[in-house]
């Protein structure tokens, strides 16, 4: 049986802002250099990803394509190469008809806590 648990990054996210459609990365290796990266939207490569070194860590500057700026919910994908390990990850949330998913996602979840407030009550009534 497989660990289902995803490897660690070899990476710590230092600092990250997303600004006029561009989202920059610093990044800091845990020990030297650090493994190469890919960033992806939707398991393809993001064109236009720049990297620079500055200090001892890794910037990378991302330009955001115009596919994650449309309606429904995007993540650009920071990962290591060899090991899929994921290092950062952007999420892009738009489009009226998503907010009446989200709405729909919340009602499902409320309704599923009552279930379980429902099953806790009746497993633990009773008991002092």
């Amino acid at each position: 049986m497989t660990d289902p648990t995803p490897p660690a990054s070899s990476w710590d996210l230092a600092a990250d802002r997303f600004e006029r459609g561009t989202w920059t990365l610093r990044l800091t290796p845990r020990d030297g250099e650090g493994p190469r990266l890919d960033v992806t939207l939707r398991h393809r490569p993001v064109p236009g990803v720049e990297t620079a070194t500055e200090g001892g860590d890794t910037v990378l500057t991302v330009p955001v394509p115009p596919e994650a700026l449309s309606d429904g919910a995007h993540t650009i994908l920071v990962s290591e190469r060899k090991t899929g390990a994921t290092v950062a990850s952007l999420q892009i949330v738009a489009g009226a008809p998503l907010a009446e998913d989200i709405r729909a996602e919340i009602d499902l979840v409320r309704a599923e806590l009552d279930i379980l407030k429902q099953a806790f009550r009746r497993q633990f009534a009773g008991r002092d």
